[in-house]
């Protein structure tokens, strides 16, 4: 701050302060002199506040060496009342007017922002009167500036929804953001849908408002339904395809059974019962398919639990003589990956159940499925007598072995055979990745 004191003649009285060394002013040098003889040349701001004492400006600004100062004065009386002169200061306002530059600049992109958006804005108090809308509020809703001042924003609502308004500023919800999907009214009657964004702004008279914008999403909302109609319609579509390849799966086994019945040779039997028990399998994913929520995969233990009891069904096995075991929770399986996976099941459970347990030998079956590294890890294994040496996955004798090598290539898989104890198949494999299908 300086302060000043000048004579009604013009000499300088007092001058002090420390502004006086932003300005690079020695009192002494000006003390007594005549300030209306005072050049720019000698010293700028003294220069300057010649100019504003001469025209009576106080509250004018003087810049000097980069800093401002706002100039205030009054007239200076003696005791009898006689005016002999003026008294006054210089503030310096430098970071004051940046601030107030910056203020006014960003008022400027406010201001541009809300008139010029696209999206319909418009600022309520804290009792939902409008205050302020802006051109796309007007393009949105069709009514003018003049129409909506001072009216409540209800004015846009529809009969069924005439509460809504008050419920953004509830007790809970003052000074917060908040978001909806809802529907407003135009002023010919017209609904559309609306997303309703809005954040709390400070009033002019202190008090808490809302700044809220409006965007128009009837036509985005008619898609999603169309696509939902439309995805509900092919899931539909999708469960009843897997309902009829389950039906017909299902005929074909209860022909299979039905020819068993005029087959007289043991061996042909068997092999009739087996096909039943591969078509059985399959068949059930289809049914597990059409029944879930999501028709791209299944859960497998439910599907291996009940492979495994029609399978103990269809070979008489007590569950007293065999458990059975299975640990697959939360492993979920493509349908690409799910029916290769069954069909091996099938076939490695169907040789346990045959040839592990003999004599009514008591022991377990055990499923283990995991997914760890971004592969599928599927062990088969029992506790019963083993294998023969001779008995091999490289070159397989039996049908059914010959099926899991097939299988398992069809899978990608490595296939590891353990018979230290009973007999232990590993699969180990990744997830299929088919190209899409026209």
């Amino acid at each position: 701050i300086i302060q000043f004191m000048v004579n009604k003649e013009g000499k300088i009285l007092t001058l002090e302060g420390g502004g006086l060394q932003l300005i690079n002013v020695n009192k002494f040098d000006f003390l007594e002199k005549n300030i209306n003889n005072i050049l720019p040349a000698e010293n700028e701001f003294l220069s300057e506040l010649k100019t504003i004492l001469s025209c009576g400006n106080s509250g004018s600004v003087i810049k000097c060496n980069d800093y401002s100062f706002e100039v205030y004065f009054t007239a200076s009386h003696r005791l009898n009342g006689e005016e002999n002169g003026v008294i006054g200061t210089a503030r310096e306002i430098s970071n004051e007017l940046l601030l107030r530059d910056e203020l006014m600049m960003h008022k400027g992109y406010f201001s541009q922002l809300f008139e010029r958006s696209p999206e319909a804005i418009a600022i309520v108090d804290s009792e939902d009167r409008i205050m302020n809308v802006n051109a796309g509020f007007e393009n949105l809703f069709n009514y003018s500036l003049n129409e909506l001042k001072g009216e409540s924003i209800s004015i846009i609502l529809p009969e069924q929804l005439s509460g809504e308004a008050s419920w953004a500023h509830g007790p809970e919800t003052i000074g917060e953001t908040f978001k909806t999907e809802t529907k407003r009214r135009k002023k010919d009657g017209s609904e559309i849908i609306v997303s309703v964004l809005g954040y709390p702004v400070t009033l002019k008279d202190g008090k808490i408002g809302t700044y809220l914008i409006y965007s128009d999403i009837t036509s985005r909302k008619l898609s999603e339904k169309m696509i939902r109609n439309s995805l509900f319609e092919k899931e539909l579509l999708l469960k009843e395809v897997h309902h009829r390849v389950k039906n017909n799966m299902q005929i074909i086994g209860s022909l299979l059974k039905f020819q068993t019945k005029y087959i007289k040779d043991p061996e042909a039997t068997e092999i009739f019962k087996e096909s039943q028990n591969r078509i059985r399998s399959i068949s059930l994913i289809h049914e597990k398919l059409y029944q879930t929520k999501d028709l791209s995969r299944i859960e497998f233990a439910g599907y291996v639990k009940t492979l495994l009891t029609q399978l103990f069904i269809t070979f008489g096995i007590k569950p007293d003589n065999v458990s059975c075991i299975v640990n697959a929770n939360n492993v979920f399986l493509s349908v690409d990956n799910a029916i290769p996976c069954g069909l091996i099941i099938n076939e490695l459970v169907t040789n346990s159940l045959k040839y592990a347990f003999p004599d009514n030998r008591k022991g377990s079956i055990t499923i283990d499925m995991s997914y760890n590294n971004a592969e599928y890890i599927l062990k088969i294994a029992d506790d019963g007598i083993g294998m023969p040496e001779h008995h091999g996955i490289n070159k397989p004798e039996t049908l059914g072995l010959q099926l899991v090598s097939t299988l398992a290539t069809q899978l990608d898989a490595r296939l590891l055979l353990e018979k230290d104890h009973g007999t232990c198949y590993t699969l180990t494999f990744s997830n299929m990745n088919y190209k899409s299908r026209i």
